[in-house]
């Protein structure tokens, strides 16, 4: 499956990049609540969360709101209410700290990990990018935007 999606991805980068725009990729998250929930439980580690304990209490406590509403949400199989979007905006900072540290981890972020054997790098986290129930409940909607770093090489 992996040499199959690089040599998919490898096959169209030089098409994406005839127009000279930069090529990028949106990754998924499938699991980072549970990692998070593990973390939380002490049964994972997590160095963001670690200082976030340490540094800044009223972060950590937002993200553990958030996972408590999502939790909350994924058992009623609901969307994102317009009662929880306080929740989910104050734990911003956090829950994209967290996505960060997990992205990194190859053997959690698999479809991050499929893009950066392909030269993808991750640009930044967007929060609440997928607001639908099943991927909330997978990944609080967390997803990254990923950039296809090194070009065509150009010859003169």
């Amino acid at each position: 499956m992996i040499s199959l999606f690089s040599v998919l991805v490898q096959s169209a980068l030089p098409i994406c990049e005839e127009n000279g725009d930069q090529v990028e990729a949106i990754a998924a998250l499938y699991g980072l609540c549970d990692w998070v929930r593990l973390c939380l439980d002490g049964k994972e580690h997590s160095l963001e969360m670690e200082r976030m304990k340490s540094t800044k209490p009223e972060m950590f406590e937002s993200v553990k709101d958030m996972m408590d509403e999502i939790l909350r949400c994924s058992d009623h199989q609901g969307q994102v209410a317009e009662s929880s979007m306080d929740i989910y905006k104050n734990a911003k900072k956090g829950w994209k700290k967290l996505a960060n540290e997990f992205a990194h981890i190859d053997q959690e972020a698999k479809e991050v990990a499929l893009y950066r054997s392909c030269g993808a790098e991750i640009a930044v986290v967007l929060h609440l990018a997928d607001t639908s129930p099943q991927y909330m409940k997978s990944s609080g909607g967390a997803m990254v935007k990923m950039y296809f770093i090194d070009g065509p090489v150009e010859h003169n």
